[in-house]
């Protein structure tokens, strides 16, 4: 797994950031022919057909971002995944202050 991290004490991502993140790891899934498994509050998962799961979540206090993949394709579903919303934050929320931890 990856863990992204707020970097000042006082930043949080903000709930239309993480909705903004679920939303494009299942675009995103459904590209790769996954299907959205579970949506709960700042967690998705998308499943794929080889059996593979994506999990994104953001932690309770609001102040990290995990990215978890499980299955036979996990590296490069992970990478993927990773990539992608790296991506997004950069492109969309440059100021947020995240970084890998």
């Amino acid at each position: 797994g990856r863990r992204y991290v707020c970097s000042g004490a006082h930043v949080f991502i903000p709930p239309t950031v993480a909705a903004l993140l679920m939303e494009r790891v299942v675009v995103l899934g459904r590209r790769l022919g996954g299907k959205p498994m579970l949506f709960g509050r700042g967690t998705v998962a998308v499943g794929y057909p080889d059996r593979s799961i994506v999990v994104i979540c953001v932690t309770d206090d609001d102040r990290a971002l995990d990215i978890f993949a499980f299955g036979a394709n996990y590296h490069a579903l992970l990478s993927g995944a990773t990539a992608h919303l790296v991506s997004v934050l950069d492109r969309n929320f440059r100021g947020l202050g995240v970084a890998k931890h």
